[in-house]
């Protein structure tokens, strides 16, 4: 006599695991969709970094034309450090503490090869209406450019 296959394979604490290993798979697709669709922002596409860069492009474009080439290339290192640095809960505060240090490296890295280039770029960037963190270290390292300064 043949046997016959029994009515029910998985019994019923192999339909148990099998509910759970549902559940479990739906809930772990719905979180990666969830985290995908609405997961962290990158730096660059927070709202407030696009209206940051944006402002200082409006302030290049309406710079004295002598000024464009030095507001241009401060402006793709300014990028590059910015997203670097910032953090992942980002807010006007860290914004303006993240631009103030760059802008400092920046200029402080241009003052220790070209003072010249970096008393220019300062005033290009006073002119353009570019807010520049007062207690700069190459001021203090090169008095006449903090001078020059004053004196406009």
């Amino acid at each position: 006599m043949p046997t016959l296959a029994p009515a029910d394979p998985l019994g019923p604490l192999g339909k148990l695991v099998l509910a759970a290993g549902i559940v479990v798979g739906v809930a772990l697709f719905a979180r990666a969709t969830w985290r995908y669709l609405f997961g962290p922002q990158y730096p660059a596409s927070h709202p407030a970094v696009i209206s940051l860069f944006n402002a200082r492009d409006a302030a290049i474009d309406a710079a004295v034309s002598a000024d464009h080439m030095r507001l241009h290339g401060y402006m793709a290192e300014l990028e590059t450090l910015l997203i670097a640095r910032l953090p992942d809960d980002i807010n006007e505060a860290s914004l303006y503490i993240a631009e103030a240090t760059c802008a400092r490296d920046i200029l402080s890295g241009i003052a220790a090869t070209d003072p010249e280039g970096a008393e220019q770029l300062l005033h290009a960037l006073h002119r353009a209406g570019f807010v520049v963190p007062a207690d700069l270290e190459f001021l203090q390292a090169h008095p006449r450019a903090g001078m020059s300064l004053a004196a406009q």
